[in-house]
Protein backbone atom coordinates (compact mmCIF):
# COMPACT_ATOMS: atom_id res chain seq x y z
CA UNK A 1 0.00 0.00 0.00
CA UNK A 2 3.26 2.05 -0.84
CA UNK A 3 4.69 4.19 -2.79
CA UNK A 4 8.12 4.42 -4.02
CA UNK A 5 9.14 7.23 -1.62
CA UNK A 6 6.79 5.80 1.75
CA UNK A 7 9.19 2.26 0.87
CA UNK A 8 12.29 4.52 0.96
CA UNK A 9 10.95 6.35 4.67
CA UNK A 10 10.56 3.05 5.82
CA UNK A 11 14.18 1.58 4.88
CA UNK A 12 15.56 4.53 5.68
CA UNK A 13 13.79 4.32 9.42
CA UNK A 14 15.15 0.11 10.70
CA UNK A 15 18.23 1.21 8.81
CA UNK A 16 18.32 -0.85 5.71
CA UNK A 17 20.05 1.85 3.79
CA UNK A 18 23.12 2.12 6.01
CA UNK A 19 23.68 -1.78 5.67
CA UNK A 20 21.42 -3.03 8.64
CA UNK A 21 19.70 -6.70 6.86
CA UNK A 22 16.45 -6.09 5.75
CA UNK A 23 14.32 -7.99 3.15
CA UNK A 24 10.68 -6.45 1.88
CA UNK A 25 7.87 -8.54 0.35
CA UNK A 26 6.15 -7.66 -2.36
CA UNK A 27 2.68 -8.03 -1.76
CA UNK A 28 -0.73 -6.52 -1.89
CA UNK A 29 -3.42 -6.49 1.10
CA UNK A 30 -6.48 -7.76 -1.03
CA UNK A 31 -7.23 -11.70 0.11
CA UNK A 32 -7.29 -13.12 -2.29
CA UNK A 33 -5.37 -10.49 -4.84
CA UNK A 34 -6.89 -10.39 -8.37
CA UNK A 35 -4.66 -11.25 -11.09
CA UNK A 36 -4.29 -7.56 -12.49
CA UNK A 37 -3.57 -5.96 -9.28
CA UNK A 38 -0.37 -8.31 -8.37
CA UNK A 39 1.81 -6.06 -10.44
CA UNK A 40 4.79 -8.58 -9.83
CA UNK A 41 7.33 -6.19 -12.23
CA UNK A 42 7.72 -4.06 -8.44
CA UNK A 43 10.10 -6.68 -7.58
CA UNK A 44 12.05 -5.89 -10.83
CA UNK A 45 11.68 -2.22 -9.71
CA UNK A 46 12.92 -2.83 -5.58
CA UNK A 47 15.55 -4.83 -6.80
CA UNK A 48 17.00 -2.35 -8.92
CA UNK A 49 16.42 0.68 -6.71
CA UNK A 50 17.28 -1.33 -3.35
CA UNK A 51 19.81 -3.25 -4.03
CA UNK A 52 21.54 -3.13 -0.21
CA UNK A 53 17.82 -4.75 1.09
CA UNK A 54 16.61 -8.50 0.13
CA UNK A 55 13.41 -8.68 -1.81
CA UNK A 56 10.77 -11.29 -1.75
CA UNK A 57 7.26 -11.53 -2.48
CA UNK A 58 4.28 -12.26 -0.24
CA UNK A 59 1.80 -14.38 -2.74
CA UNK A 60 -2.07 -13.64 -1.65
CA UNK A 61 -3.52 -14.73 -5.26
CA UNK A 62 -4.90 -18.40 -6.26
CA UNK A 63 -2.95 -20.75 -7.32
CA UNK A 64 1.08 -21.02 -7.85
CA UNK A 65 1.72 -19.13 -10.97
CA UNK A 66 2.60 -15.64 -9.22
CA UNK A 67 4.97 -17.07 -7.07
CA UNK A 68 6.57 -18.68 -10.04
CA UNK A 69 6.74 -15.58 -12.15
CA UNK A 70 8.06 -13.36 -8.74
CA UNK A 71 10.88 -16.27 -8.83
CA UNK A 72 11.92 -15.71 -12.17
CA UNK A 73 11.82 -11.86 -11.72
CA UNK A 74 14.26 -12.56 -8.86
CA UNK A 75 12.38 -12.81 -5.58
CA UNK A 76 14.89 -14.38 -2.96
CA UNK A 77 12.07 -15.00 0.00
CA UNK A 78 9.00 -16.57 -0.45
CA UNK A 79 5.45 -16.72 1.45
CA UNK A 80 1.97 -17.95 1.39
CA UNK A 81 -1.07 -18.92 3.16
CA UNK A 82 -1.42 -22.13 4.67
CA UNK A 83 -3.81 -24.67 6.38
CA UNK A 84 -4.62 -27.79 6.74
CA UNK A 85 -8.20 -27.69 5.18
CA UNK A 86 -7.96 -23.76 3.51
CA UNK A 87 -11.91 -23.88 3.34
CA UNK A 88 -12.96 -23.81 6.58
CA UNK A 89 -10.32 -20.49 7.15
CA UNK A 90 -10.73 -16.51 6.40
CA UNK A 91 -7.86 -17.40 3.83
CA UNK A 92 -10.02 -19.93 1.86
CA UNK A 93 -9.26 -19.35 -2.11
CA UNK A 94 -6.01 -17.98 -1.48
CA UNK A 95 -4.17 -20.62 1.11
CA UNK A 96 -2.78 -23.41 0.15
CA UNK A 97 -3.33 -27.13 1.73
CA UNK A 98 -0.26 -29.49 2.75
CA UNK A 99 -0.56 -30.70 -1.08
CA UNK A 100 -0.14 -27.45 -2.39
CA UNK A 101 2.64 -25.96 -0.05
CA UNK A 102 4.44 -28.77 -1.39
CA UNK A 103 3.48 -28.24 -4.92
CA UNK A 104 4.47 -24.68 -4.68
CA UNK A 105 8.00 -24.97 -3.01
CA UNK A 106 8.69 -27.40 -5.70
CA UNK A 107 7.10 -24.68 -8.56
CA UNK A 108 9.22 -22.17 -6.99
CA UNK A 109 12.63 -24.30 -6.84
CA UNK A 110 12.45 -25.24 -10.30
CA UNK A 111 11.73 -22.27 -11.71
CA UNK A 112 15.21 -20.91 -10.28
CA UNK A 113 16.89 -23.50 -11.55
CA UNK A 114 15.56 -22.97 -14.97
CA UNK A 115 16.54 -19.67 -14.53
CA UNK A 116 20.03 -20.62 -14.66
CA UNK A 117 23.10 -17.93 -14.18
CA UNK A 118 22.18 -15.69 -17.13
CA UNK A 119 25.49 -16.08 -19.31
CA UNK A 120 25.59 -16.75 -22.36
CA UNK A 121 27.73 -19.82 -23.06
CA UNK A 122 26.86 -23.41 -24.23
CA UNK A 123 26.33 -26.07 -21.27
CA UNK A 124 28.61 -29.06 -21.12
CA UNK A 125 25.72 -31.19 -22.82
CA UNK A 126 25.69 -28.53 -25.36
CA UNK A 127 29.39 -28.63 -26.02
CA UNK A 128 29.29 -32.50 -26.15
CA UNK A 129 26.04 -32.34 -29.27
CA UNK A 130 28.12 -29.52 -30.67
CA UNK A 131 31.07 -31.60 -31.33
CA UNK A 132 28.76 -34.30 -32.71
CA UNK A 133 27.28 -32.44 -35.26
CA UNK A 134 30.10 -29.92 -36.29
CA UNK A 135 31.42 -30.61 -39.89
CA UNK A 136 34.50 -29.79 -41.21
CA UNK A 137 34.24 -27.44 -44.59
CA UNK A 138 34.26 -29.75 -47.68
CA UNK A 139 33.08 -32.89 -45.45
CA UNK A 140 30.67 -35.07 -47.26
CA UNK A 141 27.80 -35.58 -45.06
CA UNK A 142 25.89 -39.38 -45.51
CA UNK A 143 22.68 -39.37 -47.10
CA UNK A 144 22.84 -35.99 -48.79
CA UNK A 145 23.14 -35.50 -52.34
Amino acid sequence: MCDLAEVYEALEAIGALDGREAVMLVCSSQYPCPWDEANLSRITTLRSVFKMVTIGYSDHTNGLEASIAAAALGADVFEKHFAIDPEKTVDRGHALDPKGLSEWVIAIKKTRLMMGDGMVRPSVKELENKKKCQRIPGQQIRGAV
